[in-house]
């Protein structure tokens, strides 16, 4: 109590302390930074002159700041500065002085070819003169603009890219828009869910979902607003769903290691969980890859009927000065009869960086224009495929076929369309760009051992279970063993586990059995805790015993406890065992086994004598130790 008295005005210290607001350090910024909250993704030249806009949110009075408009791009590591926000290029133009908190951050860029003096005023909206410094069709190009807002002893930067076309516009490029929905976090398939709910758009685009995506949706909603949203989304007749192949899977390595049935598991789990999860429109037949393909697995997808892929570009050889990047569907050398289009990878890393979402989407629209001006004079218009994350938000997403959908110079196309362009040439775009495969998966003799015993056990209980459905967990488990590359051992444990578990459904009343006949008939209880109907094979064998019915039988298990009333006969001794052995529909796993123990208890004429004349003599004796004890006490008494 003594040190509590002695340090009573450090707790008071303490406590004041804690209660005081702390005031941030010395020149940290305490204001939120300003954003672009709209800005058009590209104008049209008229004349001599084009006026483009953008808007900035969180002004504050004070801010001032400058654009400046840099030459037209002129390569995509220029698109990518551009994004990464360390662009430098030639400057054409500059304006300093804009008053930022004028007309709520609205600024109305002027555009002209020639240089031309316009005062920047502020009236109803900043009014800003940039000159390009071009003429005609030279003026066509993407433009960054860098966006350098003061702030007293801060500065911030926007980058943007602003499409600049002519009124002679040449044949559009084709886009064909893939949103991809890959959450597997339950606040990520959250965002996915009202993302995909918030596109609303008459132009085609594909909604691109995995297996996995759909199994975390499942564990974790059960049939949810996750499927019904994917349903909503491709319900228009321009709109699509398509397949995101399974990620790091070797189809061809599992069929040439004798699990053909395994191999083709893994493409048609999709559908199965797709319907679960409350999907119900069919996937588009082409298939989207998220990595480079497995040598040998695009042949295997052409024996099963696959025709069309999407491979990221990456997994193309970096292509020579004359050749282009993207363009028209081509042939896969060692792909069968597979075509192949590739993903610029551009839009997916501008999707995902921490920009605002009106910027993102007129980066996007930026990024595609400039693969439209690298060659402006194809004779077919070239086909990009361009994939953006639904986690990357609803009003992104809505921007982006808002922007795509008022380019001039941008067509949007389905997936499905995209493949029926002329074929460039094989293995590459053209024939120069070489598929750079990758290399077979390994497995040990005892993860094959182990995944060819789960194969058969999958099989099995398939063709038990009324329902697929109840294994869904065992058979995903066990396809993600097959696809890991680390970790497959503790893959392999959960998908024993599961199996342990689904086995532990159905077991067999192990109670003993007392008969009072030699020949008579007894009950075998099977309990089966899983849900529906379950077609089995009991198998019965006895020792001492002899079964008077066919030994093994084929019934249905619809009900949690099912009574079946054997006749059998006791041979010799009075007592017996029955083994009882429940087999999966194919008789190939054993789903429960039990060793019943039959008593024979019947009772002779003998034994009733023996049984009552020994009552009788303990009844006598007690009656007579009765009396005598009473007399005892009454001669004390007396």
């Amino acid at each position: 109590m003594s040190r509590v008295r002695r340090n009573w005005w450090r707790l008071l210290l303490v406590s004041a302390l804690g209660s005081v607001p702390l005031a941030p350090p010395a020149g940290a910024d305490t204001t939120v930074a300003p954003i672009v909250t709209s800005q058009e993704a590209s104008v049209q030249l008229t004349d001599t002159r084009a006026v483009w806009h953008f808007s900035v949110g969180h002004t504050q009075p004070g801010d001032r700041a400058s654009l400046t408009l840099y030459r037209h791009a002129m390569s995509m590591t220029d698109i990518d500065n551009v994004v990464a926000g360390n662009f430098r290029g030639t400057i054409l133009d500059q304006q300093r002085g804009i008053d930022m908190n004028c007309a709520g951050g609205r600024v109305g860029v002027r555009l002209f070819t020639t240089p031309t003096t316009v005062p920047v005023t502020c009236a109803d909206v900043n009014d800003v003169a940039l000159s390009a410094h071009c003429d005609g069709d030279a003026c066509n190009g993407v433009y960054p603009v860098e966006l350098s807002i003061v702030r007293g002893a801060h500065s911030y930067q926007r980058w943007m890219l602003m499409t600049l076309t002519t009124t002679a516009t040449a044949t559009p490029l084709h886009v064909a828009w893939v949103v991809s929905a890959t959450a597997t976090r339950a606040d990520d398939i959250a965002r996915t869910t009202a993302a995909l709910t918030a596109i609303a758009s008459s132009q085609p685009y594909a909604v691109a979902v995995s297996d996995t995506s759909l199994m975390n949706a499942y564990v974790q909603q059960g049939r949810s607003t996750y499927g019904a949203a994917i349903t909503r989304a491709t319900s228009g007749h321009v709109h699509s769903l398509v397949e995101i192949a399974p990620s790091n899977v070797d189809a061809a390595t599992l069929f040439a290691y004798q699990l053909p049935a395994d191999a083709a598991q893994q493409f048609t789990f999709f559908s199965r969980i797709a319907r679960l999860v409350g999907v119900t429109r069919a996937a588009s037949p082409p298939l989207l890859f998220t990595d480079t393909p497995h040598r040998g697995e695009l042949s295997y997808l052409s024996t099963q009927g696959y025709r069309h892929v999407v491979i990221p570009d990456t997994s193309l050889s970096s292509p020579t000065a004359a050749t282009q990047t993207e363009g028209a569907p081509f042939s896969v050398q060692q792909g069968g009869s597979v075509l192949a289009l590739t993903a610029t990878d551009l839009t997916t890393h501008i999707s995902t960086a921490t920009i605002e979402p009106a910027r993102r989407a007129a980066l996007i629209v930026g990024a595609l224009s400039f693969i439209h001006f690298e060659h402006p004079y194809w004779k077919d218009a070239p086909t990009v495929v361009a994939i953006t994350p639904a986690t990357a938000g609803g009003d992104f997403l809505h921007l982006v076929a808002q922007d795509v959908s008022r380019s001039s110079i941008i067509q949007l196309t389905s997936l499905e369309k995209a493949f029926g362009t002329t074929t460039t040439g094989a293995n590459g775009v053209p024939s120069r760009r070489e598929l750079l495969w990758r290399d077979a998966s390994s497995f040990t003799p005892s993860e094959l051992g182990q995944l060819t015993s789960l194969s058969s056990a999958d099989s099995a209980l398939a063709s038990t279970v009324s329902s697929r459905d109840l294994l869904t967990n065992f058979t995903y488990t066990r396809m993600i063993a097959e696809r890991v590359a680390t970790d497959r051992h503790g893959w392999l444990l959960t998908a024993k586990n599961e199996l342990i578990r689904q086995l532990n459904q159905t077991r067999v009343d192990e109670s003993p059995i007392i008969l009072t006949s030699r020949v008579s008939t007894i009950p075998v209880t099977i309990i089966n805790r899983t849900p529906g109907t379950s077609t089995v094979v009991v198998h019965f064998s006895g020792k001492h015993l002899a079964i008077h019915t066919w030994p093994t039988m084929t019934i249905s298990l619809s009900q949690p406890t099912t009574v079946l009333h054997i006749p059998i006969a006791l041979l010799n001794g009075s007592v017996g065992n029955v083994d009882v052995t429940v087999l999966s529909g194919d008789q190939h796993l054993v789903l429960a086994h039990a060793t019943i123990r039959v008593n024979y208890a019947t009772v002779s004429t003998v034994g009733f004598i023996l049984t009552f004349g020994a009552l009788a003599i303990i009844l006598i004796w007690w009656l007579r130790s009765w009396r005598r004890a009473g007399r005892g006490r009454h001669g004390r008494t007396a």
